[in-house]
């Protein structure tokens, strides 16, 4: 499992940094599964595990169908 930058993941999923941002206010995307901070504080770094994202994408596509 390798969690990546923002931007970075954002690159590789296809998305926006902003999509990222709205699927993690949404709960689409779960902390320490998803995503994580890398410090403290609500400023802290983010990274991301693009596997997990892109499963969960997966599902939720499913879902609307």
């Amino acid at each position: 499992m390798e969690w990546i930058s923002t931007e970075r993941a954002a690159s590789e999923l296809g998305l926006s940094v902003r999509t990222l941002y709205r699927l993690r206010r949404e709960g689409l995307l779960l902390a320490g599964v998803h995503w994580l901070a890398v410090g403290p504080g609500p400023r802290a770094p983010l990274r991301y595990n693009v596997a997990a994202i892109l499963v969960r994408l997966r599902v939720l596509a499913l879902e609307r169908v």
